[in-house]
């Protein structure tokens, strides 16, 4: 059986290890961490999926242009209180599909 400092010594070279492939992901790949969102942002996409999941399935923002995402709050949304409407719209506008 091995002591509680080998074990101690075994999770930490594991943890190191893993943090060097992250590392070196990060810089091969290019890929980057998730950006923090903000409690307002966090907010909007809470709104966006029980909003629009209660009649459909979820589609991406980044699936349409802002002006089809406008169109589309403003033609399915009849319900929803002119606030939260606003904030739909930054919400999927800034997720959305960039044109060129």
């Amino acid at each position: 059986m091995k002591s509680k400092n080998s074990k101690q010594k075994l999770f930490a070279a594991f943890v190191g290890t893993m943090l060097v492939a992250l590392q070196s992901c990060l810089f091969i790949h290019g890929c980057s961490l998730p950006a923090q969102s903000t409690d307002s942002e966090l907010s909007k996409q809470r709104l966006y999926s029980s909003k629009c999941a209660s009649c459909h399935r979820l589609i991406g923002p980044q699936e349409h242009t802002a002006n089809v995402w406008r169109e589309y709050v403003y033609k399915y949304g009849e319900a929803i209180p002119v606030q939260q409407k606003y904030a739909l719209i930054e919400y999927l506008e800034h997720h959305s599909e960039k044109t060129p």
